[in-house]
């Protein structure tokens, strides 16, 4: 159909925008597929992760690095359509359709109002479900979703549209080339020959263009601060016979003015300026004998000429600043006289205009600067943690690049201007703007409208008293206000617009973060900062992690590190909202890694997965980071890639060592990687050796460790039980005509679900008096279930606290852990133990070992449902034996 196309061959990927924050809730995706392998269709549901196999994601699904919003894909096969969202823990499948697709197909997925509605070739398909998250973000990954899924097959026509397109809108343009300009068309895609993707990722600049400053820096402004080449290079010569202007428009506040001064007399060492202060008529009689009196005074090194002007009557502030603007013949630095400076503060403020004529003003920080304030965006602030100026812009010269972020308009409390474009287009306008407020507002946009950039330069922090120097008219502030912005917005009918979407993207948002994470961190020193590394999956793992923070949180700084594809998403939890960081993989390297944990603090490494991360460079950059590290072993990862042990054939492989035997297992299992086990054990020996602890949740884990690593040393440590368990068997349960028994958790092939699939088949072929109910869900039963019979039944999710009331519920005889694996630990059967309930097991992992300590329940050794049910059928006829295990469980603390 197509002469052109781009061709997807599995494993290749095309990467425009992670996520378009822009685009939430309500949009369109359109493509146009041939897709030549089926996908795997699962169920719709609201949560769970049912999208982490099998998928063929024409568009992956992004995320957001939040519980409460999501990133949308689109999985694609021969076998039908599909679309997920995107969270922590969270990979559910919103839609899921089963429809032919053979040959080249028109797919549009249309969301309105976070629910995703499907149209194949023009034509109404299906509605899906609207998603429980608060906002639902389009995605630009295009090809595949690592290491979820690929597509395979050609594609072409890829468009993001930011609102939802209606049917007859997709059936009328679904055939029709575009020119690009269309409204609200974000993302167009169009091939005109065959186009092959080499690469497994391909980075993409941006579509769009950018409305300010360069985006791959914002980011990830956490490891860009430490990259040299972010910083504008520049020697003492740039400033060799340059002079500063400074206009300091002065009325009243005298103690903030003598405050002013005091600063600039004292921090200004750095270039060479002239100090223009214009007194407006203050009727205060001190300001006049102060400003006289400096005349006297002897004058710091590098000011060069003092000009003190007392206007006869009042003028206004705006007439007042353009004064000073019109004596003035250098590239002038409008001060405040509400305003502390730190030292160096002139130079850093002319520096950008210096290496780039095509910049109209620089703003700094300041805690009350609108768009330019920290800590709170626009907030009129205090200074952080009782610090002085000097202090904070400490932070912000040490941790902050030179270059300047691109900002619709300057703030005129403190801001630099560049002589040449007051040359050009001419000063404030006193006549329009009066009394003040606004006025810098139209010079900056008409700099703009010329093509100048107004910037915020990052590395300065400027305090502001904010509205101390507008005394005279602190009564007439509303009104003034209101009547500048009609102004403005006559000149400027997008004015609102360009503020308002400056706002809502907030471009400095993760410099302000950034900051903010030092300053906590570097604030606290007492507290020992633990950085606590693990997967993003869910399940035991992540189970300790947070239960282990929990103890300690009071006591230490709390950092935590997933992986999320490309990047590497850490989370600092010591605010009161947690502060995260997104983290490029590509641009992680030892020198900016270790120099960020420096910069937060970080005093040890807690491991507890290296699931989805670069292992090699973390190991890298774990080791040169020169902080010590414990490495807790939740599961085998450290020892194959299949962390559950299950080999080709889908068993146990009985933790086989011999090399050739796993390479040949791992060549069947992950066909498509490239994995050498010798290598990576021996990477791994390496990595747990300079450890400061290897940590395993049982006996019987840190066995199976040492049969691979011999030489490290390994300590024990049991999980402990943070819920409160009741005790709530009874001996009457055994009394019911069907014999209860009860599997727990999340169940998936690993876990035994086929064991409990098969176990049901027989009880019904025998018609034993046995029911089988799963208190948790299953790989195949997500959401609850209950047969026809009864006898098999599905609850569904539950939460820890209530488990032993509904194993009392369900009048529950005895449990089943049938994991095909060893268990390092598994937290379901601690927490059945101490609800009293006996426990069948296989002979595997701690589990077991923890029932033979207690003589608790069975010890079945061939892990197979014809075994597990010969002992049930015994159990069945022999129910007491039941109670006495149970009895030794009675005392169990």
């Amino acid at each position: 159909m197509f002469q052109g196309y781009v061709d997807f061959h599995g494993q290749q990927r095309m990467i425009i925008k992670d996520l378009f924050w822009d685009l939430k809730n309500d949009f369109t995706y359109e493509f146009w597929v041939s897709p030549i392998q089926e996908h795997k269709l699962t169920r719709e549901t609201f949560d769970g992760v049912s999208g982490i196999e099998g998928q063929r994601y024409i568009i992956g699904a992004g995320h957001p690095g939040t519980d409460t919003e999501a990133g949308t894909g689109v999985s694609v096969g021969t076998n039908g359509v599909s679309v997920f969202e995107h969270s922590n823990n969270h990979l559910p499948a919103m839609l899921a359709c089963k429809v032919a697709i053979k040959n080249w197909t028109h797919i549009a997925i249309v969301y309105r109002d976070k629910t995703p509605y499907l149209y194949v070739n023009g034509n109404y398909i299906k509605k899906g479900r609207r998603s429980s998250k608060q906002n639902v973000y389009a995605s630009g990954q295009f090809g595949g979703f690592s290491p979820y899924g690929y597509f395979e097959g050609k594609a072409n026509h890829i468009r993001i549209w930011s609102y939802p397109r209606t049917h007859l809108q997709v059936r009328s343009h679904m055939d029709k080339q575009l020119t690009g300009d269309e409204q609200g068309l974000v993302i167009n895609l169009n091939y005109q020959q065959p186009t092959s993707v080499q690469m497994a990722i391909e980075e993409y600049k941006e579509i769009q263009q950018q409305r300010f400053l360069d985006q791959t820096i914002l980011n990830q402004y956490c490891l860009e601060a430490f990259n040299e080449t972010n910083y504008i290079k520049h020697s003492d010569a740039l400033f060799k016979g340059i002079q500063a202007d400074v206009i300091l428009p002065i009325y009243n506040n005298y103690e903030l003015t003598t405050k002013c001064l005091e600063t600039v007399f004292n921090n200004c060492e750095d270039v060479d300026y002239n100090l223009w202060i214009i007194n407006d008529a203050s009727p205060d009689k001190r300001i006049y004998s102060f400003l006289e009196d400096l005349k006297s005074k002897p004058a710091p090194k590098n000011l060069k000429k003092l000009t003190i002007i007392h206007n006869d009557v009042n003028v206004g502030y705006v007439q007042n600043i353009n004064k000073g603007l019109r004596l003035s013949k250098n590239h002038p630095i409008i001060l405040n006289s509400d305003t502390e400076i730190p030292p160096k503060c002139f130079q850093r403020l002319i520096q950008p205009i210096l290496v780039n004529d095509h910049i109209s003003s620089v703003t700094p920080f300041s805690n009350s600067a609108t768009i330019c304030s920290f800590p709170n965006f626009l907030e009129d602030n205090e200074l952080p943690y009782h610090m002085t100026v000097n202090e904070v812009d400490a932070y912000f010269s040490k941790y902050n690049i030179n270059k300047g972020v691109v900002i619709p308009t300057g703030v005129g409390f403190c801001m630099a201007l560049n002589r040449n474009v007051i040359n050009k287009i001419g000063v404030f306008d006193d006549k329009a703007f009066g009394k003040g407020y606004g006025e810098e507002n139209d010079w900056c946009m008409r700099a703009r409208t010329l093509g100048y950039k107004n910037i915020l330069i990052p590395n300065l922090f400027v305090y502001h008293k904010h509205g101390g120097s507008f005394g005279q008219i602190n009564n007439m502030k509303q009104e003034l206000m209101e009547n500048n912005l009609k102004i403005l917005l006559k000149r400027y009918p997008n004015y609102n617009e360009i503020i308002q979407d400056f706002t809502a993207f907030d471009p400095i948002k993760n410099i302000r973060n950034f900051i903010k994470s030092v300053m906590v961190n570097q604030q606290s020193p007492l507290k020992k900062g633990t950085l606590f590394i693990n997967h993003a999956m869910g399940g035991g793992a992540i189970h300790f992690q947070s239960n282990y923070i929990n103890k300690v949180k009071n006591e230490q700084r709390i950092f935590t590190l997933k992986p999320n594809n490309h990047e590497l998403i850490l989370t600092d939890h010591n605010h009161q909202i947690p502060i995260t960081h997104k983290l490029s993989i590509s641009k992680l390297n030892d020198t900016n890694f270790r120099q960020l944990l420096n910069a937060l603090h970080i005093d040890l490494i807690f491991i507890n997965h290296l699931l989805g991360y670069p292992t090699d460079k973390m190991f890298s950059w774990i080791k040169h980071a020169g902080i010590d590290y414990y490495f807790f072993v939740h599961d085998f990862h450290c020892l194959c890639p299949s962390f559950n042990l299950i080999n080709h054939n889908k068993q146990y492989c009985n933790a086989e060592t011999d090399p050739n035997v796993c390479q040949s297992c791992l060549e069947k299992l992950f066909p498509r990687e490239q994995i050498n086990i010798k290598s990576r054990r021996l990477a791994f020996e390496s990595f747990l050796k300079s450890a400061k602890k290897v940590i395993a949740p049982s006996e019987n884990t840190k066995n199976i460790l040492l049969k691979y690593y011999r030489d490290i040393k390994v300590e024990v440590h049991e999980h402990t039980i943070d819920v409160q368990i009741t005790r709530t068997y009874k001996e009457n349960f055994l009394k019911n005509k069907h014999l209860n028994i009860a599997f727990v958790g999340a169940i998936g092939p690993e876990k035994g679900s086929n064991i409990i699939y098969e176990l049901k088949d027989f009880i019904a072929k025998e018609h034993l008096p046995i029911n089988i109910k799963v208190i948790g869900f299953t790989d195949r039963h997500g959401k609850p279930y209950k047969s026809n019979d009864g006898k098999f039944e599905v609850t569904g999710s539950y939460k820890v606290e209530h488990l032993s009331q509904l194993l009392a519920d369900h009048q529950i005889a005895l449990v089943v852990n049938s994991s095909i694996c060893p268990e390092t630990y598994s937290y379901t059967t601690s927490e059945v133990m101490l609800a009293g309930y006996p426990i069948i097991t296989f002979n595997l992992g701690a589990p077991a070992d923890r029932i033979k300590k207690h003589q608790c329940g069975w010890i079945v050794d061939k892990a197979t449902s014809l075994d597990l049910l010969i002992l049930l059928k015994r159990l069945n006829e022999h129910r007491e034996e039941i109670n006495e295990k149970a009895e030794k469980l009675r005392n169990l603390s």
